[in-house]
């Protein structure tokens, strides 16, 4: 198959995708359902009894946790991402990316105006889960700082918090739609 070579092409597509709201929430209830798929797994493995012919796909189960809930952060984000638009900004503009270059959940939620309208446990999911944001796809953090924050993740607890941060993320966007 031949490479198109139009770059007015591109530009004009990547500038389409990038400011269209409905492709960043289709890609957070992508990362969504790819979060819940290894949320699956990993709780599969309490359900089994743990003993010595087990043990290594018990820790292939428990090791999905981080990634997990990087793509749960990923999720927020585009969410975020997508309100971001529905306030009428941008995220792509003459053939770039303009949009936040940072991914901290907190600060997002902060700039959208709505940081306040999540409670202080809110809050602190938000920032556990931009920690496994980088924790879910690297060794080690980006310093020794960021390693001693050293963030838990509280089942079911947080994952009630996760999904009620969802909600409220969803309530903003429809309150713009019905403007």
């Amino acid at each position: 198959m031949a490479q198109r070579e139009d770059k007015d092409y591109f530009e004009k597509h990547f500038i389409n995708f990038g400011n269209d709201y409905n492709l960043w929430l289709s890609t957070a209830s992508a990362l969504f359902q790819a979060s819940a798929v290894l949320k699956e797994s990993y709780d599969e493995a309490y359900e089994r009894p743990i003993n010595s012919n087990a043990g290594d796909m018990i820790y292939e189960n428990l090791a999905v946790h981080n990634p997990r809930l990087m793509l749960c952060a990923f999720s927020i984000e585009c969410h975020l991402k997508a309100l971001w638009l529905k306030q009428g900004k941008i995220l792509a503009k003459k053939g770039e990316y303009v949009g936040p270059k940072y991914h901290d959940l907190e600060k997002l939620a902060d700039e959208l105006g709505i940081k306040d309208k999540f409670s202080p446990g809110e809050i602190h999911v938000l920032k556990v889960l931009t920690w496994f944001s980088f924790k879910g796809r690297f060794a080690i953090s980006s310093n020794s700082k960021e390693e001693q924050k050293g963030y838990v993740w509280g089942i079911p607890e947080d994952d009630e918090i996760f999904t009620s941060i969802l909600r409220k993320i969803g309530t903003e966007i429809d309150n713009l739609n019905n403007k």
